[in-house]
């Protein structure tokens, strides 16, 4: 029986409310993965929708032969599995990659790859102290907008266990970042990854003593910025971490202040902040390659270690189990000592 126009409306849908099953972010991570198996159904002019459990299996063999040529381990194997079962089940497949003949594959690649683990730099709070004395020295000379604003997210994650999206998404407006002088400060994060449906979280970091706590370092980023923290309506006041430029005579300001609506201010890319962050590190003498998860876990793990209740810092952090938390952020071989981020 072939499909009405009202059916086809609705297969429509189904495909995109299927899609709206994983967040962005998963499916960007897919995109490469399943576009790398489309041209590969492409040349062997077979739609890649309609691929059995053998052909799939071969495909697997060819990646198998790519990892051991590229000494990578079994992930690229993972990444093409998750991305083809994903893209037949938005389309009402069953996925061709639960085959045995796939599984045989996918197991031969586990038993003969060498899993190459990602080196990442840890950041101890030394680092952190190094890079605020350098860039925001007390009693120092005034450093540039960009600056303040880079060290000022830099410490934001660290104290919040913000993730590089969380920090993206701080706007300004004054109902969405309340800041209480040398009390604490209160952000709010309309979405996460933990987050997909947007319900929002506030997250609160409190002040501590000395020249750079944060709730401080947010105010002076703010004045300095001249955020426009209560638009008229009608406008956006925009995020945090923002683009600056700078005037003929040297001085940088923010390149909008607000935007009209549906316009929108955007936040820094990630790739421009982590150049610029590991810059700064650099120009402070830290010469580690530094990702920006690092501060989130140098957060989790600084609290953890100077006796902070484990599920509340996991709470904090947004981590959706307590697996994930303590196998991957929590290192726990870091001496202890009192803690400087938390009240």
């Amino acid at each position: 029986m072939g499909m009405t126009m009202g059916m086809r409306w609705l297969a429509g849908q189904l495909a995109s409310n299927s899609r709206n099953s994983l967040s962005a972010n998963t499916w960007k991570q897919y995109e490469r993965a399943w576009l790398k198996f489309v041209a590969f159904c492409a040349q062997h002019e077979m739609d890649p929708h309609r691929c059995n459990s053998a052909f799939v299996s071969l495909y697997f063999t060819q990646l198998n032969n790519e990892g051991e040529q590229r000494a990578v381990g079994h992930q690229l194997i993972d990444q093409a599995s998750a991305a083809i079962s994903a893209s037949y089940r938005i389309a009402g497949l069953a996925s061709p990659c639960d085959g045995p003949l796939c599984t045989v594959a996918h197991e031969a690649a586990r038993c003969t790859l060498i899993t190459q683990k990602r080196p990442r730099a840890e950041v101890a709070f030394e680092d952190l102290q190094q890079l605020l004395n350098h860039h925001l020295p007390p009693n120092g000379p005034e450093p540039t907008l960009e600056v303040r604003m880079l060290v000022t997210g830099v410490l934001l994650c660290y104290t919040g266990l913000l993730r590089f999206d969380d920090l993206s998404r701080v706007l300004v407006h004054e109902d969405l970042l309340r800041i209480y002088p040398g009390e604490h400060l209160e952000l709010f994060l309309w979405k996460s990854k933990t987050d997909q449906c947007a319900e929002g979280a506030w997250v609160t970091i409190g002040a501590t003593e000395g020249p750079h706590c944060v709730v401080g370092l947010v105010e002076k980023l703010l004045a300095r910025g001249a955020y426009d923290r209560s638009p008229p309506p009608g406008r956006d006041g925009g995020p945090l971490i923002r683009a600056v430029v700078t005037d003929a005579g040297g001085e940088q300001r923010l390149e909008h202040r607000s935007t009209q609506l549906p316009e929108i201010t955007p936040a820094l890319q990630y790739k421009v902040v982590l150049k610029r962050v590991n810059e700064l590190f650099g120009e402070a003498g830290v010469t580690k390659k530094i990702g920006m998860h690092a501060f989130r876990v140098a957060g989790a793990t600084e609290a953890v270690n100077a006796g902070t209740d484990r599920v509340m810092v996991q709470k904090l952090g947004r981590w959706a189990t307590a697996e994930t938390f303590e196998k991957v952020y929590v290192k726990d071989t870091v001496p202890k000592r009192d803690h400087r981020a938390y009240n």
